[in-house]
């Protein structure tokens, strides 16, 4: 199989599946630990110091992130259905000027270098081709 064939069936998993996921898990897909007293229809609390811009592979935790840091994120999916998905969280939560999802290849981000001060990758590794690109453009759009 090539990429551009493996880039497609991935987006389409996700156009297709995620609705599904979505009525059982929540308005999340990720695995993780959630204390019990938390309301796991959310992702996962995390602890980070205040951050501005943050990017997100997968689209899926950035409207946490942008919600309880007052960050400015912007996400990232080969699905158009997940975008779409995600802009429509991220509006219902109240979120629209601060988080924003497009589809786009993780390989070939269209962000310049050292955009964000935090970049999140979450279950998405796995789908990738080419691992140390992958991790390479991270690190790119990382701020120094």
């Amino acid at each position: 199989m090539d990429v551009v064939e493996l880039k497609k069936g991935i987006a389409e998993l996700y156009d297709e599946s995620s609705g599904l996921w979505e009525n059982i898990w929540g308005d999340h897909m990720h695995h993780g630990y959630y204390d019990p007293n938390a309301d796991v229809s959310r992702s996962p609390q995390l602890e980070f110091p205040r951050i501005w811009w943050m990017w997100d592979v997968g689209s899926e935790g950035a409207p946490d992130l942008a919600s309880k840091y007052g960050a400015n994120a912007k996400g990232i999916t080969l699905s158009p259905v997940q975008a779409e998905r995600a802009n429509a969280l991220a509006a219902a939560q109240g979120l629209a000027n601060q988080a924003s999802f497009q589809v786009a290849d993780a390989l070939n981000q269209p962000f310049p270098d050292g955009e964000f001060d935090l970049v999140w990758s979450m279950e998405s590794g796995e789908h990738m081709p080419d691992k140390a690109k992958f991790v390479n453009e991270m690190v790119r759009v990382a701020a120094p």
